[in-house]
């Protein structure tokens, strides 16, 4: 695998509806998924992940930042793909990783739980530095994440992550097939640019759930705002409540959830308060 390869494959399959006999032969999208292994030089394999192969190095940089192995792209001496498919990282310091280095990866449905608290997550408070956000804003931007997604709608296979700003719009937006990935992706991609973005000024919009790695990748960030069209887990909201984090959940068209720190929805008047 090279760092950057075709994400989806054309495939036959044969087309069968409940309100006619007239089967059909037709051609389909499916999406790529293939293996790929970080090594740290004079370190080892951190373990293998399934993921689309594409802005591979944007995903290498993304994984070794959330996972609190880098603090910078500084922090990387070099990128080496290997024929194989793997990906050998050498890093400037030749300190010790974190003891939760070691196969850190897992595989494209979901995160790796490596973490035994919250205490013990390589993240700080998030704050956000802007004016109350009007709902019509989240409106607007599911129906561009939706129009962003290329990709998607040919093989109804992918997850994206995207980053927004209420002054600037859509900043970036990347797909994979593991929504762990999907992000890696994206701080990636905005850690490799000259002038970082202030992650805090941002609002992260995802295809799927808030699950609680999605999370502590936000939050390893400085992300303030984190809005999902699907549903979050209830880590992923403690998560959110102890670092600073608004969690929106159940993004539609016409509606959506807000279950923490609600003063940054312009118009909230709710404290938020369990049952």
């Amino acid at each position: 695998m090279t760092s950057d390869s075709n994400c989806l494959r054309s495939v036959s399959a044969l087309r069968i509806t409940k309100s006619t006999s007239q089967d059909s032969l037709r051609n389909e999208a499916l999406a790529e998924e293939k293996p790929l292994n970080i090594i740290v030089r004079n370190h080892g394999s951190l373990g293998i992940t399934l993921c689309s192969p594409r802005n591979l190095e944007d995903l290498v940089i993304g994984f070794l930042f959330t996972s609190g192995i880098i603090d910078q792209t500084n922090d990387i001496e070099k990128i080496k793909w290997q024929s194989n498919g793997d990906c050998e990282v050498s890093l400037k310091s030749k300190s010790d990783l974190p003891s939760n280095s070691h196969n850190l990866l897992s595989h494209s449905a979901c995160g790796t739980c490596r973490f035994e608290s919250l205490e013990g997550l390589p993240i700080s408070q998030t704050f956000w530095n802007l004016p109350p956000i009007p709902k019509y804003k989240f409106f607007d931007w599911f129906d561009e994440l939706h129009n962003s997604q290329p990709e998607f709608r040919l093989s109804g296979g992918l997850h994206a992550s995207a980053l927004f700003s209420p002054k600037m719009g859509l900043i970036n937006i990347r797909e994979d097939i593991g929504r762990h990935n999907s992000l890696d992706k994206l701080i990636g991609s905005l850690l490799k640019q000259e002038e970082r973005y202030r992650f805090s000024d941002t609002v992260l919009l995802l295809s799927g759930r808030a699950g609680f790695e999605l999370l502590q990748k936000a939050a390893r960030s400085g992300i303030s705002i984190v809005a999902a069209i699907g549903a979050p887990s209830f880590l992923a909201l403690e998560l959110a409540r102890k670092f600073g984090i608004t969690l929106i959940g159940f993004l539609r068209e016409e509606r959506f959830n807000v279950y923490s720190h609600a003063n940054r929805i312009e118009g909230s008047e709710y404290e938020i308060k369990d049952a």
